[in-house]
């Protein structure tokens, strides 16, 4: 028998077990935390600490690596590279982070790069988990994406996403995979799924802005930065509340609302599997899954498919990343512009009761630049609320410049500067309207 007319029985054991094992390996690895030596944390954050202790103080010159082989590549490919504003601006701050990561890296950085708020956060803070959970999730996502585990739980799933979110049910192990392994992760698996006809560009532009926020690792140093600790449930629960009511809003408001239905390459859209109609819903998601993972191709060749892709990215984004940074860093310690952009947010931190409206604004308007600055200023701000808010942002904003647009950029999914910055903005203001509102909601019923 063929397509959703067949039976669990026809399915040969190998299949069932491939299902079984590979989705075990990508729940483990992604999804569910695991305690090990007292932390609780998911397989891949595990893994990338013990590479993190055994590769020390070689970290900086395996980042630094990676940064010079990106600008051979612009120098390559220098007419595509200089052609175009964003490309020559990309361009050039590759250019600028290579030559502050060479001064960083040979002990010439004069003061300022070499103060622990310039290029030892840089490296340590930003370049060095996007090396490391960038660089080792690829041999790991056939699991998470192939294995069948996608259209199993997409099958119980579409029912509340496709309404809700316009999202078939396949996005929610995404989502999952992306808040416990970090933003880049999940653009990147978004990627993936795009190319394979999995998700729509609407779909998969929603999913992006969306829903690939930062990992849950993240937000345990932006509530510590923020002076939060003590209130990590609700942080977390705002955080997750936030996260669903924001994407219900931006899938209908502009420029979401207006992305096409297309495809990749104009291929054939897949479909999620639905087994047959009426029957018991574990037997359809088994159906469901069973299918995939009979068409899983050679699991080896798919993980070195995807790493070869990842390093790439990670030539593409190390060195630009690390000039984006250095602006933005410079921005927010020697010139007033964050300041003055912070009252774009101000009204709104006003209408939401914040105590400390020209701060949020001035986080609001500083993630873009630097995600961490806004839990920083979190740590001066004197009101349960606004400490919040202001440590929700990186979650919540998704968009930066230094953390997710260079992936966003080198993704098939296209996604314009126009676009990104708008959805930020747009992000930006529901975030302090909504978060806002759980918090003296919490303040009112529990202090």
């Amino acid at each position: 028998m063929v397509g959703n007319q067949r039976e669990l029985k026809d399915y040969k054991v190998w299949t069932k077990a491939k299902f079984w094992l590979f989705s075990c390996i990508g729940i483990l690895i992604f999804v569910v935390p695991i305690s090990i030596d007292g932390v609780s944390q998911i397989g891949l954050v595990h893994i990338g600490n013990r590479i993190t202790a055994l590769l020390g103080s070689a970290a900086d010159y395996i980042i630094y690596a990676f940064a010079v082989w990106g600008v051979i590549l612009i120098f390559k490919e220098r007419k595509k590279r200089f052609k175009g504003f964003f490309n020559i601006l990309m361009s050039a701050l590759s250019l600028l982070g290579i030559v502050c990561m060479t001064l960083y890296i040979f002990g010439a950085a004069p003061d300022f790069l070499a103060d622990e708020r310039f290029m030892p956060f840089i490296m340590d803070q930003v370049l060095y988990p996007t090396l490391l959970y960038t660089g080792i999730s690829p041999l790991f996502m056939p699991f998470l994406l192939n294995s069948g585990l996608l259209e199993f739980v997409g099958v119980a799933l579409r029912p509340l996403l496709r309404p809700v979110f316009k999202l078939p049910g396949r996005a929610a192990v995404i989502t999952v995979s992306a808040f416990f392994g970090s933003a880049p992760v999940g653009i990147v698996v978004v990627d993936n799924l795009y190319k394979d006809g999995r998700f729509t560009y609407k779909e998969a532009f929603l999913m992006g802005t969306g829903f690939a926020t930062t990992a849950i690792s993240f937000m345990v140093i932006l509530s510590d930065l923020g002076g939060i600790s003590d209130y990590w449930g609700l942080y977390l629960f705002a955080c997750l509340l936030g996260l669903a009511v924001i994407a219900i809003l931006q899938v209908r408001i502009y420029p979401t609302s207006k992305i096409p239905e297309s495809t990749y390459n104009g291929m054939e859209y897949v479909q999620e599997t639905e087994g047959k109609k009426g029957g018991i819903l574990i037997k359809r998601m088994l159906l469901a899954g069973y299918e995939r993972a009979e068409s899983m191709e050679h699991l080896g060749k798919e993980c070195l498919g995807m790493l070869k892709t990842s390093g790439k990215l990670l030539g593409n984004i190390m060195a630009s990343t690390c000039g984006m940074v250095v602006v933005g860093l410079v921005l927010n310690y020697y010139t007033p512009l964050l300041d003055i952009l912070g009252y774009l947010f101000y009204p709104f931190a006003l209408l939401a009761g914040l105590a400390d409206p020209l701060t949020v604004g001035k986080g609001a308007a500083s993630a873009l630049l630097v995600p961490s600055l806004p839990a920083v200023y979190a740590g001066t701000a004197g009101a349960l609320a606004s400490k919040v808010v202001l440590c929700a942002m990186p979650v919540l904003g998704i968009i930066s410049i230094p953390l997710t647009m260079p992936v966003f950029f080198n993704s098939a999914v296209k996604y314009t500067a126009k676009d990104l910055f708008i959805v930020y903005v747009e992000r930006m203001i529901l975030t302090i309207l909504i978060v806002a509102v759980i918090v003296h909601g919490y303040v009112w019923l529990f202090m």
